[in-house]
């Protein structure tokens, strides 16, 4: 997973965590002359609670994004939408892309229960062509060519550079001029400035970050955080609680 420095809140509990795990590490040590060792014990086991939750995989949410025309896969009035933010040069998300996405996409997808949406969140610290790398996957989705040409950069990192790009666009088919006339005009580059506001808004720290809710029009309700390339029991446990709610029980997105 590609990771981001972390905000300052974040430091701040890590800070708190390693202050509450320090004082309960003293309060069980013998020498320290605590007495009281099933109270020590116990403390350390909510601390370990409180760890092992902020290493979940899944975690609760509850805010809405607005999806503003994101090239997505599925049915538009599918009960759920899965929101990907992903970087084209991060491998994690390639992983995603070949061992989890097809899975998916037969399951829930293509029998109309999930939206999948795509975003962009290029890391350019670590990954400078993933910027250049996601406008260009912008542009050929203007020629409908969004997945193969998304597939083809993940399967070429190394040539991500600017002057390949072009030769990709060949390569799947498309018309050259009006490709490299649309990555010279800015617009798809606005567009992937829009996913990093958003993303970092939404408190996405790194490639793939995944948000599952419920659908309403061009909004989502975000239900479910799902960090990282994981497993595809992880989504499929995710999924299959929301479709188990009540209809009655979504909240509306807007």
């Amino acid at each position: 997973m590609t990771k981001q420095p972390p905000a300052r809140h974040l430091a701040a509990s890590t800070a708190t965590a390693l202050a509450l795990a320090c004082s309960i590490a003293f309060a069980g040590d013998p020498a320290a002359g605590n007495a009281d060792g099933t109270a020590a014990a116990e403390e350390r086991e909510i601390l370990r609670s409180i760890v092992n939750q902020s290493r979940a995989a899944v975690k609760s949410e509850d805010i809405a994004v607005r999806l503003d025309g994101q090239p997505t896969l599925g049915d538009a009035g599918a009960v759920l939408t899965l929101i990907e933010f992903s970087d084209l040069q991060c491998g994690y998300c390639r992983r995603h892309l070949l061992s989890v996405l097809p899975v998916l996409r037969e399951r829930y997808v293509s029998t109309g229960q999930v939206r999948y949406a795509f975003f962009d969140f290029p890391v350019d610290q670590r990954h400078p062509e993933a910027r250049g790398a996601a406008v260009a996957v912008r542009c050929a989705a203007d020629q409908n060519v969004f997945e193969p040409m998304r597939a083809r950069l993940y399967a070429h990192p190394a040539e991500l550079q600017q002057e390949n790009l072009p030769r990709h666009a060949e390569a799947l088919g498309l018309d050259g001029t009006r490709f490299s006339v649309c990555l010279a005009d800015g617009s798809k580059a606005e567009a992937v400035n829009r996913d990093v506001a958003l993303g970092e808004q939404l408190r996405v720290r790194g490639t793939p970050t995944f948000l599952l809710g419920y659908s309403n029009g061009q909004y989502v309700r975000v239900a479910r955080r799902i960090v990282g390339a994981q497993p595809l029991e992880v989504f499929e446990s995710a999924i299959q609680a929301l479709l188990a709610e009540p209809q009655g029980s979504m909240a509306q997105a807007h």
